[in-house]
């Protein structure tokens, strides 16, 4: 059974340096939602509001777009490496082979996705990611929760920058927030996955653990601090993952970064042993000529040294 396709809500807000108020500080009252709009936005229509509706449009109509832009682009940078890896070995590596297969069967998923975007308010601008199925981005991530959070943390800012420029995306902070349904169907996609693999009847899945009942929330301060550190964690978990891809793309770089040092080593001494090679001919050839010379010379001087014996012989027989 498909999962349930619930909204995901991104909360965007300015970064306000005024915010960081000093201790004993009591706040100004939070500004009503219009206006909250108009600041939001007054980076981008430079204090004329009418300019507003374009933005909020643009948003709507081009950040789903670049999200999953982003995600197939993503997709075929590891494709086009293992590809790569796959000409070079030819049929002998089969997990290469298998590893394409799926890497062409998650971007086959992904080119399938349909993004809406909603605007839900302005608390701050506040925004609803709508998927479509949750099935099929489960089967993206390979049913790992984990990474699509890391995802959305590292991606919905960088289609945001492709929407609206760097200079404004760098001003705002990025917050997901997923309801618990959509752990659920990456759980489900997870058990009949499985399922298929073993090739069992399906059965009933087990129930979740009960929720447990969250504690009171804590200071303001002190869950900026710890979203602030939880984001850190998560980027810098997807920076790893893009900078290593997977267990098998950074074996089979090295092993092609050493099949082309190889092969340029051999060129190398097939080069120095053809220079040297053309150098030894050279010497021996004038070996060759010089000993020539030196035995037409010789020849010349026993011819003469021949001659001048004869006459002396010849000479004293006269006598």
């Amino acid at each position: 059974m498909p999962a349930s396709a619930d909204h995901i809500t991104v909360k965007i807000e300015r970064r306000d340096q005024s915010l960081n108020y000093p201790p004993n500080f009591t706040p100004p009252p939070p500004l009503p939602p219009k206006e909250i709009r108009t600041v939001f936005w007054s980076p981008m229509t430079k204090g004329d509001a009418t300019q507003i509706p374009t933005m909020e449009f643009k948003v709507t109509a081009e950040l789903g777009k670049h999200l999953k832009n982003r995600l197939i682009n993503h997709l075929d940078e590891e494709l086009m490496e293992l590809q790569r890896v796959s000409q070079m070995h030819g049929q002998e590596e089969k997990e290469i082979r298998a590893a394409v297969a799926r890497l062409l069967e998650k971007r086959s998923v992904a080119t399938s996705l349909i993004i809406s975007v909603k605007i839900e308010g302005y608390s701050s601008l506040e925004l609803s990611l709508d998927f479509g199925s949750f099935e099929k981005i489960a089967s993206i991530f390979d049913s790992n929760f984990d990474d699509f959070r890391v995802f959305l943390d590292a991606f919905i800012p960088l289609a945001f920058m492709d929407v609206f420029g760097e200079g404004f995306t760098r001003e705002l902070e990025f917050e997901e927030r997923m309801p618990t349904t959509t752990e659920r169907a990456f759980y489900e996609h997870a058990f009949t996955s499985q399922q298929q693999r073993v090739n069992l009847v399906p059965q009933a899945l087990p129930p979740l653990p009960p929720l447990a009942i969250p504690p009171p929330p804590p200071p303001a301060q002190e869950k900026k601090e710890d979203s602030e550190r939880s984001k850190a964690m998560e980027r810098a978990q997807w920076l790893w993952r893009l900078a290593n891809g997977s267990l098998v793309v950074p074996v089979i770089l090295a092993l092609v970064v050493l099949y082309y040092a190889a092969k340029e080593l051999s060129a190398a001494k097939e080069a120095q042993f053809q220079a040297v090679k053309a150098i030894m001919e050279q010497q021996v050839n004038g070996l060759k000529e010089d000993r020539e010379r030196f035995n037409t010379l010789a020849a010349m001087i026993l011819k003469k040294a021949d001659g001048t014996t004869q006459k002396t012989e010849n000479g004293e027989g006269k006598k």
